[in-house]
């Protein structure tokens, strides 16, 4: 039962480390898109 947690919890912090990794990527995306409008708008 314990070691059957402990491994669950190390898969969800893997797969989180994953969309942690994607979801910068976007984030930048969004960054760089927002400060081209922001720019376009001045």
């Amino acid at each position: 039962m314990n070691s059957l947690f402990i491994l669950s919890m190390m898969q969800m912090v893997r797969t989180m480390r994953r969309i942690n990794l994607i979801t910068i990527k976007y984030v930048e995306i969004i960054r760089l898109l927002v400060i081209i409008l922001i720019l376009l708008i001045l």
